[in-house]
């Protein structure tokens, strides 16, 4: 590898975060919820569960049905005009051949060429997906992402198409630096998000892209071999929401605080009275409740027909 090759490496590493965070910024976490929307849908082929999971986490996406499949799942956000394909990654079980296909290319570095869109795999159907969504989205902002071989599929199609990916440890070769320098590849587009433990699958994409974030392996996971590449390092948690005001990371509770604070806020500038000050019936004047209720008790409460002391007992005002 040349000085030059080695320098642009060193380089890219600056790219992105190279300090560990405990999770993605909050404008990618809906990216990352459909990643494994992606697994979900697959795993029980039903989109009303699809959707539940989505749903759980509030984000504001709702499952395209005639534009999702095994191999992806297509969501919408309509009131942001956005619209999102997330592919899956491997079938753990190793039965899907289109998955195994797709990973012995990723394995063999074909991922850096124009050859997968001949090759009956992942990456092919992946194109024709991208296809159909941009045809019938045409003013939406399309996003493309995945984990895994899923990651790395929304990375070919981004790279290809020029279209905006965000992938999470995404597939890679050891080779991925030989190849890059034999082929003269020039770093991708996406943005890629990895863990700060060891991950053979994917790591190798710290030596070689650009745009590099690294998530922090959540402690259950490091006990596993496997646990650095799980895609559940880079989801929150399910009480945690993204607030819809700054498009950070809450607790469901500090949300509805901070939601009535902003609604409370917009109250005042819209010079509304304070929910606290009624209109007196009686004297049709604005004054706080409990004084309302206290002018009120006092003139219901004389009673214009009764009898003075005087007039009842008169021993008590006269000689």
């Amino acid at each position: 590898m040349s000085d030059n090759l080695i320098q642009e490496r060193v380089e890219n590493l600056t790219g992105g975060s190279n300090v560990s965070a405990d999770l993605p910024i909050a404008v990618d976490i809906p990216l990352a919820v459909l990643s494994k929307a992606a697994y979900e849908n697959y795993k029980t082929n039903d989109i009303k569960e699809t959707q539940k999971m989505i749903d759980d986490y509030n984000i504001g996406y709702t499952v395209v049905e005639d534009l999702t499949e095994p191999e992806y799942v297509t969501a919408v956000n309509e009131e942001q005009q956005k619209i999102v394909v997330a592919f899956r990654g491997t079938d753990s079980t190793l039965t899907n051949i289109y998955d195994d296909i797709a990973d012995l290319e990723i394995a063999a570095g074909l991922a850096e060429t124009p050859i997968l869109s001949y090759v009956p795999s992942r990456f092919r159907t992946g194109e024709n997906i991208y296809k159909q969504v941009k045809e019938q989205y045409p003013d939406y902002e399309l996003n493309l992402t995945g984990h895994s071989l899923g990651g790395t599929v929304a990375r070919y199609i981004g790279d290809k198409y020029e279209e905006k990916a965000v992938v999470f440890s995404p597939g890679a070769t050891p080779l991925e630096p030989f190849i890059e320098k034999t082929l003269g590849t020039k770093p991708s587009t996406a943005k890629f998000y990895v863990t700060d433990t060891l991950d053979l699958l994917s790591n190798t994409v710290r030596l070689t892209e650009k745009n590099v974030n690294i998530i922090k392996t959540k402690d259950v996971n490091k006990k596993y071999f496997t646990g650095s590449h799980s895609m559940e390092n880079y989801l929150p948690k399910i009480n945690e929401k993204i607030n819809p005001i700054n498009n950070k990371l809450y607790p469901q509770s500090k949300i509805q605080k901070a939601t009535k604070t902003e609604f409370n806020e917009n109250k005042t500038k819209l010079n509304y009275k304070p929910i606290k000050e009624k209109i007196n019936p009686i004297i049709n004047k604005m004054m706080p409740q409990k004084e309302t209720q206290k002018a009120r008790r006092t003139i219901f409460n004389e009673n214009p027909f009764r009898r003075s002391i005087c007039e009842e007992r008169p021993e008590l005002c006269y000689d």
